[in-house]
């Protein structure tokens, strides 16, 4: 935040960069190739003024004056980095007003609810037939039993809360 070069890079490559603030500096990023990234590599699940959107971030440029016809906080036009490259999905806002949407706890097959049918995959991780999952574990043992189907289980039914 207001320095001569917010990142310089020299001699380094195939970095990814995102979820940034570039605020003020005189020259925001130097890169003197093509070869980093400036945007998630896969969709992020996100809040942004109350809606929640599933996209590529980029970072927050404060001299980015692209548009967001759509409203989902991402900039409709890729930001110029100084040197070379682009930031294909530049934030138009600080980036502490995007909330990132991690898993829910218990959910196990990435439907976003707790259900019976999440209570059915921790059973079959239980008994080794079905790979483990770190969403799957509600005691917080690192491993994943019966018990913890029986929780998930109750949770979808509304009798505990994970």
């Amino acid at each position: 935040m207001q320095n001569g070069a917010g990142i310089h890079f020299l001699w380094s490559y195939d970095n990814i960069i995102y979820l940034n603030n570039f605020i003020d500096n005189g020259v925001n990023v130097y890169s003197p190739d093509f070869a980093n990234i400036w945007n998630s590599t896969e969709e992020i699940t996100y809040i942004y003024k109350g809606e929640t959107y599933e996209n590529y971030l980029g970072n927050y440029w404060s001299d980015y004056t692209g548009s967001d016809v759509d409203g989902d906080g991402v900039g409709d036009t890729p930001y110029e980095i100084w040197g070379g490259g682009e930031d294909i999905d530049p934030l138009m806002e600080r980036w502490e007003n995007f909330v990132v949407v991690t898993g829910v706890k218990g959910d196990l097959n990435g439907d976003g609810k707790v259900t019976a049918t999440d209570a059915v995959i921790a059973l079959q991780i239980a008994v080794g037939s079905s790979s483990y999952d770190e969403a799957a574990d509600m005691s917080g043992d690192g491993r994943i039993t019966s018990l913890d189907a029986l929780m998930i289980l109750q949770a979808a039914a509304g009798g505990v809360s994970l």
